[in-house]
């Protein structure tokens, strides 16, 4: 049964234990969190944003706090165990080989941002018409 709220996850690490791994990275990423791929970018754009605007980037740090307490709200919910402990792999083998394969390309973004970062500063340059 589907739901919304945050129950309706509760042990969802049992039946879906790379699915969830996987989105747990995701969602730390989104936030920022060091060693994965979000990380370097968010620092360099708090850092201008600093420059510009101390109050906005304090704001920004601030979000991103947030994010990382209902983050772990979420994963609270996931990690939850109900009624039976055991853990059942349901994932197939390419959902899994693909997972990881992503957790590994985000935490080599971290390492190497620029593997990301150069194809996007080339891409910014395409547009130079834009106003600054």
């Amino acid at each position: 049964q589907s739901s919304l709220e945050l129950k309706g996850l509760k042990g969802m690490y049992r039946q879906s234990p790379f699915a969830t791994s996987g989105y747990l990275v995701a969602l730390l990423s989104i936030a920022g969190m060091p060693m994965l791929a979000n990380f370097p970018i968010r620092v360099v754009l708090t850092g201008e944003l600093g420059a510009i605007d101390p109050f906005v980037a304090g704001l920004s740090v601030a979000g991103s706090i947030g994010l990382v307490f209902a983050f772990a709200r979420i994963l609270a919910a996931l990690y939850n165990p109900v009624g039976e402990k055991k853990i059942v792999l349901s994932e197939d083998m390419l959902v899994i080989i693909l997972i990881v394969a992503g957790v590994v390309v985000n935490t080599l973004i971290a390492f190497i941002p620029g593997i990301l970062l150069s194809p996007l500063g080339n891409l910014l340059n395409a547009f130079i018409h834009l106003p600054k």
